[in-house]
């Protein structure tokens, strides 16, 4: 048993914009998700704290 990808090409030409181009990708992401919502790992949370961190320096919050 193997893996199925499925990817949707971005139009081009890409946005120059960081913001349109962030948009454009998390638009296509939307819609793969949507067409298979069961497997798209909805826990993920890169950037939590774990609880036993010290804590952050001011300069970061």
């Amino acid at each position: 048993q193997g893996w199925r990808m499925h990817y949707l090409r971005l139009p081009e030409p890409l946005p120059a914009e960081p913001e349109e181009l962030a948009k454009l990708i998390n638009t296509s992401m939307e819609s793969l998700i949507q067409r298979f919502p069961e497997q798209y790992l909805w826990s993920y949370n890169r950037y939590k704290i774990p609880s036993d961190a010290p804590p952050l320096p001011d300069s970061f919050t």
